[in-house]
């Protein structure tokens, strides 16, 4: 079996899992898609010694599923695929992550300020396959939409470790964000 479809098959089977935790413990699931633009410095590419990308994905750049362990902690599994194309180039990118969220305010677990935490894992299909590690955190905010639904902007900063094909980078995301809870 192929490694990036090994990775799809884990994820599918740990978000099932984390959404059966929380139904168990009786507290809400979280189930979100987040669009994003990210800029990117890259390390030693250019005369000057870095160069830096943008990438827009919209309408969505990955999906999230959370089970709230505690009443304003939150542990999250993200899964993200991205096709870039350049003509006779092109690049397939895996992106799965786990990471924690504490809620800092808000009445429930729907509205208000968190701070987020994690890695990711790149697996990556361009000239060869290679695997690159992300680690990195953010700051969000949850604005309810009715009983079950929050709207969810946030901005996060991650490092990703240079590998055998691709050199390490420093990325900045703006994420906007749709929430559905299981309960409410």
């Amino acid at each position: 079996m192929n490694t990036p479809r090994s990775a799809l098959l884990i994820c599918v089977a740990l978000s099932a899992l984390l959404t059966d935790l929380g139904h168990a413990q009786g507290r809400p699931v979280e189930l979100g898609l987040d669009g994003a633009v990210s800029i990117s410095r890259i390390d030693g590419v250019g005369g000057a010694g870095s160069s830096s990308a943008q990438t827009w994905a919209f309408p969505v750049q990955r999906a999230r599923v959370g089970v709230f362990p505690a009443s304003r902690v939150q542990l999250q599994l993200t899964m993200g695929f991205s096709v870039a194309d350049f003509g006779a180039v092109s690049t397939v990118r895996l992106t799965v992550g786990l990471a924690t969220e504490y809620q800092m305010t808000g009445r429930d677990v729907r509205s208000g300020l968190f701070a987020s935490g994690g890695v990711a894992l790149d697996l990556l299909s361009h000239n060869g396959s290679d695997l690159q590690w992300t680690a990195g955190g953010g700051i969000g905010y949850r604005a309810p939409l009715g009983d079950r639904l929050a709207f969810r902007p946030a901005l996060e900063v991650g490092r990703s470790f240079g590998s055998k094909l691709r050199p390490g980078r420093t990325t900045v995301s703006g994420l906007v964000g749709l929430s559905f809870f299981t309960r409410s």
